[in-house]
């Protein structure tokens, strides 16, 4: 070794110096990764995204059953206004205008047949309704016999 070549090792006189290196640059806490951690930050990067779509997918399951359900009490909430209406009242004629059965809902959550009645009695008597139920002929004050179409006693004793 010659007077002009330093050792590579560290010496006393190194480790005084890099303490007024490392004061004199600040030190960020974001550092670039080395080339060996790279490969590490991209593999937690997929597990992210299938993660994330893992999520999306319960999301939209849950989106679709919600809507099964929505729709399946929406369904059984129309039928029971339908349950509460007069005879006389058509449940097409009431569907017709009357879109929103929750309108029809009570505080408790039931249907309240004396709302139902009353706005079908209301509806009736905006559109020309009758507000009872069309008479059926009494086959016992009829002046002449109803035809039923089936075979009596009497057409049976005929035919012998």
């Amino acid at each position: 070794m010659t007077a002009n070549d330093t050792p590579t090792t560290d010496t006393a006189q190194d480790t005084t110096n890099a303490p007024v290196q490392d004061a004199q640059a600040p030190s960020t806490p974001e550092q670039d990764p080395t080339p060996q951690e790279a490969p590490q930050a991209g593999q937690e990067r997929p597990k992210g995204n299938a993660e994330a779509a893992k999520y999306r997918v319960r999301a939209r399951e849950a989106e679709t059953a919600l809507e099964d359900l929505q729709g399946r009490y929406n369904a059984l909430l129309q039928s029971n206004v339908e349950a509460a209406l007069p005879a006389w009242m058509p449940k097409a004629v009431f569907n017709k205008f009357e879109t929103n059965p929750t309108r029809f809902l009570s505080k408790d959550g039931a249907v309240d047949a004396k709302a139902v009645q009353d706005r079908a009695t209301s509806l009736a008597e905006e559109i020309g309704l009758p507000t009872h139920s069309p008479l059926k002929p009494d086959p016992a004050q009829s002046p002449a016999a109803v035809e039923t179409g089936e075979t009596s006693w009497l057409d049976v004793l005929r035919r012998r």
